[in-house]
């Protein structure tokens, strides 16, 4: 069973970097715009999209979809960004958890990214990822929806400290 469990880690933590992993031309759209913050500057309104769950896994650990939509969206509202389902720009979260009974761990990768038109080397045009944060780990089964909760939480704030510095109240 510990070869199992190593695999399962190693196949985490590889499909946690390629989803945590911001795309080149995500980058170099950071880059031209002037760094994180700065590529949140005029955006008035966004939607916000939470990648779908592993039902099975979540349930094991008593982590649902509704409960971080609630997280995520009040956090937002509180903060004064205004959600709409209706417009891009949107701000991503992905959470992916797999859950070893037996070893009584639970392994998860989260990614929090934000996405926008932007224009990228050579005058294309297109969405990429314009800020991005997240990690991957592992925590036993008792403390996991906790601690992916609070996680996610950090991240949102990180998220809304840059987008409320690019765009001051007046």
């Amino acid at each position: 069973m510990q070869g199992l469990r190593k695999g399962v880690v190693w196949l985490l933590m590889v499909a946690g970097l390629l989803v945590i992993a911001p795309a080149v031309s995500g980058q170099q759209l950071r880059e031209e715009i002037g760094g994180k913050a700065f590529s949140l500057r005029g955006i008035e309104s966004m939607d916000f999209m939470l990648e779908k769950i592993d039902a099975d896994a979540a349930k094991a650990i008593g982590l649902t979809e509704r409960q971080l939509q609630t997280d995520v969206e009040l956090k937002m509202r509180t903060a004064g960004v205004k959600l709409d389902d209706s417009v891009r720009p949107y701000l991503y979260l992905n959470v992916s958890v797999l859950h070893d009974p037996e070893q009584q761990d639970v392994a998860f990768s989260i990614a929090l990214k934000f996405k926008q038109w932007g224009t990228f080397d050579g005058g294309f045009r297109g969405l990429g990822t314009t800020w991005d944060t997240g990690a991957i780990g592992t925590v036993g089964e008792t403390m996991a929806a906790r601690n992916i909760r609070e996680s996610v939480g950090d991240y949102v704030d990180q998220f809304l400290n840059d987008y409320l510095k690019a765009n001051p109240r007046h």
